[in-house]
């Protein structure tokens, strides 16, 4: 499934409720797209178990965020825009200060990346901003590596020149 918001005016929440008639088999795992909705300041779309949310960057003056407990990856690889990563960098490219953004609970566990989206978080903290979920966090490096590599180590056939060390009886 899958819902999308675009160029609506008038508009001042969007929200996910639970009929009594909806179970866990028969919503979720959709993608929801939200642009250019000029009056929006609040989008609750906790537990809509959707799979991607696109927050667009313009047109909205939203203060309240929360889309906890989804299926959000950290970043949305297929560039539609819809992981947390995403989200924290749309957000803050709203300007709007003083706010409210939860991505807490995220069935995937994903963290923000911080090298998409470090700067951004940081901004919306500056502007006042409550955020609840993980801080992002970078992974190492490409070329980071913890394998410990012996090949090049010279090897001994006895243990003379050695001295033998007990934690026990130092």
């Amino acid at each position: 499934w899958g819902k999308e918001f675009n160029n609506l005016t008038n508009v001042e929440n969007i929200s996910f409720l639970i009929d009594s008639a909806f179970t866990t088999t028969t919503y979720g795992t959709g993608k929801i797209k939200i642009t250019n909705c000029t009056d929006l300041t609040v989008i609750n779309l906790a537990d809509a178990k959707a799979d991607f949310i696109e927050i667009g960057s313009t047109g909205m003056s939203l203060s309240n965020v929360n889309v906890s407990g989804n299926n959000l990856p950290a970043s949305d690889t297929s560039g539609g825009g819809g992981g947390l990563s995403e989200i924290i960098v749309n957000v803050n490219a709203l300007g709007t200060s003083n706010g409210f953004l939860n991505y807490s609970n995220q069935s995937t566990n994903a963290v923000p990346i911080g090298s998409i989206c470090q700067t951004a978080y940081d901004n919306l903290i500056a502007r006042g901003w409550t955020i609840t979920g993980s801080a992002p966090s970078s992974p190492p490096p490409a070329s980071f590596n913890n394998t410990l590599n012996f090949s090049g180590a010279d090897s001994y056939s006895s243990t003379n020149g050695f001295s033998t060390y007990n934690p026990s009886n130092p």
